[in-house]
């Protein structure tokens, strides 16, 4: 029953996407994106270490990238954001954030000097204390959170990630517990990257977590380090999130995507430049200049790109 199930909630996805891939050209060329003066979103890559290795990351493959952001250019980027009509900060990318040990000294900064932007974490909560799970509750240092867990035995979770998932849920249910506690308004999400692994284990985690979670995340290996793509469309049209998202990995230079993982294509490098000249820059705006004429085909990363 639940390789019945697995293959028709494959098909409804493929056939979503698949009408996503017929409406979003359409959409695009009636209503092209506009460029606002400054990136609505930032995403910031506190560090590029991990302690998990999920199947579908690049960190499974190896990432050669080992650093921390420095505080003095993390605040330098929070600065520049102030007085600019930035909504969100997330600050997590490919290195699980809480090995970031001053992790909670770079939120305190953000929402002091931004108290009116929203701030995102995700998290595979290894290290997901209990201190750190009430500093974050008591002190509303984060708007969201997004627990990565992908699986809903011990045995996929450490065949898919390598990590304790024993530890992981007793960290997520204690997060629960205390936000319930105190009556935190923090949005705790639980997210699952269907994989060919991990598929049948769908519906229970569905089934488990939709009572206490306020929300689950669905996503699915789109093949990018794996080249195992569990639906394969290609999407022409222009990539939105060129023109409200800002990426800037732990040394300080921007990618115009999470998928340049190893920072092979920069924008600019925010130890020298502002975050203004790198957005509004002759190499940013070219790239959407590629997007806008349908050649996103052109570039390596975007030509199977099915976002």
């Amino acid at each position: 029953m639940k390789k019945l199930k697995a293959f028709f909630l494959i098909e409804f996805i493929r056939i979503k996407r698949f009408y996503n891939l017929i409406f979003k050209p359409i959409e695009s060329f009636f209503n092209p994106p506009r460029l606002p003066k400054f990136p609505k979103n930032l995403t910031l890559e506190l560090t590029s270490l991990c302690n998990a290795s999920c199947a579908w990351c690049i960190h499974n493959k190896g990432l050669k990238r080992k650093s921390f952001m420095d505080f003095k250019l993390f605040k330098k980027i929070i600065n520049e954001c102030k007085g600019q009509d930035i909504k969100n900060i997330c600050p997590s990318m490919y290195g699980e954030p809480l090995i970031q040990k001053d992790y909670l000294k770079y939120l305190r900064y953000i929402r002091k000097n931004l108290p009116n932007v929203k701030i995102s974490l995700i998290t595979n909560s290894t290290l997901l204390t209990e201190e750190i799970s009430k500093k974050l509750i008591e002190e509303n240092l984060i708007d969201k959170i997004n627990f990565s867990i992908d699986s809903f035995t011990k045995n996929t979770c450490q065949k898919l990630k390598k990590i304790d998932y024993d530890k992981v849920i007793e960290n997520i249910n204690f997060f629960f517990k205390h936000k319930k506690l105190k009556s935190s308004k923090i949005r705790a999400g639980v997210s699952f990257v269907l994989c060919n692994e991990n598929i049948q284990e769908w519906f229970d985690f569905k089934r488990f977590w939709k009572n206490r979670a306020d929300y689950i995340h669905l996503a699915f290996d789109d093949g990018r380090f794996t080249n195992k793509h569990l639906i394969n469309l290609k999407n022409i049209s222009p990539c939105k999130p060129l023109f409200r998202d800002m990426n800037i990995i732990s040394s300080g230079k921007v990618i115009f995507c999470c998928i340049d993982c190893i920072g092979k294509y920069p924008l600019g490098d925010l130890n020298t430049n502002s975050i203004k000249e790198v957005w509004c820059g002759k190499l940013f705006n070219n790239f959407r200049k590629m997007h806008i004429k349908y050649k996103k085909h052109k570039h390596p990363l975007c030509k199977n790109c099915d976002f």
